[in-house]
């Protein structure tokens, strides 16, 4: 179920990249109606892992610039609460029970929760790790689904306006998906990387701790 859940937005974009160019026009005269319709859609496919959030934000940048960033955050919170509410449906409550049969990793695991709010920001502060993928696994681990959106939604923040940023800058939607971060913006790349460090040492770092704690 993980690896399909990484393999359905690669497959699913591809589609919806190819609708998006062929009505590129019609969607840049949509009114405020037909776009909220169209997020909410999104919500969905998002949630069921049928659309990568990156895409997204790119796409709201270029339809829609800084405006539509509400639109992308209200998205990105249901699509994040769907995501939850199918991992647990799908494989948490499966994946819970039987981790919790091992007394080191249940140890573990609670470790893990008293540093919730850290975790669930870092991985979403990831520009590597799937959005879908770690739906699964944060609700295999349950976290309160409080905590949960919240998180969530502290940690997508910085990575979604800077993605929204850099769909405002390209010129034509091809352009825009043949090369999302090599725009005018010149440190892109840059700070994708120092993201990437950020995001792998913090986790690393809270795995470790939590390693050492059971052990104790």
């Amino acid at each position: 179920m993980v690896i399909l859940s990484a393999l359905l937005p690669i497959l699913a974009s591809t589609g919806i990249t190819v609708l998006l160019l062929y009505f590129e026009s019609e969607l840049l005269l949509w009114n405020n109606w037909q776009w909220l319709i169209l997020y909410f859609g999104v919500s969905i496919l998002m949630g069921f892992a049928l659309m990568p959030t990156t895409l997204m934000a790119f796409l709201t940048g270029y339809f829609l610039g800084f405006e539509g960033t509400p639109l992308m955050i209200i998205a990105y919170l249901i699509a994040s609460y769907i995501g939850y509410q199918l991992g647990l449906f799908l494989e948490g409550k499966k994946i819970h029970k039987n981790l919790l049969e091992k007394p080191k990793v249940k140890r573990f695991l609670s470790s893990l929760k008293e540093k919730s709010w850290k975790l669930i920001i870092l991985v979403r502060l990831s520009p590597v790790l799937p959005f879908s993928v770690m739906n699964l696994v944060l609700s295999a681990i349950r976290f309160p689904l409080k905590i949960f959106l919240i998180g969530s939604f502290v940690g997508m923040m910085p990575r979604t306006l800077f993605t929204i940023y850099i769909g405002t800058k390209a010129q034509t939607l091809k352009s825009l998906i043949e090369n999302r971060t090599t725009t005018d913006f010149p440190y892109s790349e840059i700070i994708i990387i120092l993201l990437t460090i950020i995001t792998i040492f913090g986790i690393g770092r809270m795995v470790r701790n939590s390693m050492k704690e059971i052990k104790e």
